[in-house]
């Protein structure tokens, strides 16, 4: 069974009745809030809200820590790169576009200058893995989107692939000659022990249940392979120092919050 209708529930009608989606626990609180739902401004409160379909909720686990998306909402979030309205302006100052299409074309030299950056970016990725200037690396990119990064570790001599859940710019990225596929990874058939490196850039926000895709990766790395992970900062750091509204966090195209 699919993960994501594993974490299909029926709606509540109070958050306190929610299990924590990694520890289990029922210690849970309500965080933060957006509302209405196409505010750019998410707003910490104190105090138990009811899920509803006019606003966002996004609770803390007060056990584990986890901050996460209330799961009345998981059906919108994993069909938000099947709906237009997420990437064309739906909050209309925080248009995210991840997954979503360009909404322009790209000059070719922008498009030059964004490869030549992206090459950088593998170069330093390799790097940081101890596979800097090896040859005959194979890599993974978790969430690829239009490839732009497995360009780039094809670019460095690397036998690279992707995976992303938007079937639109996997076509995209295939379009290129790349290897790239359409679907969750924990779902696709790589070997044991097939990959030297797995990346995954600003994704795991994206992803509610952490178990299965961290068994898959452990699962398809070599015994010397590396895993590395970037994820964004929305609790702390800089951004709640300098700006007095939180604009960055955007349910439900982000189901988990992390902080340092």
């Amino acid at each position: 069974m699919n993960e994501e209708n594993k974490l299909m529930q029926k709606k509540t009608n109070n958050d306190k009745s929610v299990n924590c989606i990694d520890c289990g626990g029922c210690n849970i609180c309500t965080a933060f809030i957006r509302s209405p739902k196409d505010n750019n401004i998410t707003v910490p409160v104190n105090k138990s809200i009811d899920p509803c379909d006019y606003l966002y909720i996004i609770l803390r686990c007060k056990d584990c820590g986890s901050i996460f998306l209330h799961p009345y909402y998981f059906e919108e979030s994993f069909g938000v790169y099947n709906d237009k309205k997420y990437f064309t302006g739906y909050f209309p100052n925080n248009i995210h576009t991840g997954g979503g299409p360009s909404l322009t074309p790209l000059s070719l030299s922008f498009y030059t200058k964004l490869r030549r950056r992206n090459k950088r970016k593998a170069y330093f990725l390799l790097k940081l893995a101890g596979f800097f200037r090896q040859s005959n690396i194979t890599v993974m990119d978790i969430g690829c989107a239009k490839g732009e990064l497995v360009q780039a570790f094809v670019d460095c001599g690397c036998d690279a692939y992707g995976i992303d859940v938007s079937e639109q710019v996997v076509l995209e990225a295939q379009k290129k000659g790349l290897n790239c596929s359409h679907g969750h990874f924990e779902n696709s058939p790589f070997p044991d022990e097939y990959f030297d490196l797995i990346v995954s850039i600003e994704v795991f926000e994206h992803i509610a249940l952490l178990e299965t895709i961290i068994n898959k990766i452990k699962q398809t790395l070599k015994p010397k392979g590396v895993f590395i992970i970037q994820v964004p900062n929305d609790i702390e750091g800089y951004r709640h120092l300098f700006f007095r509204k939180i604009w960055w966090m955007i349910p439900p195209m982000h189901i988990r919050y992390f902080t340092t």
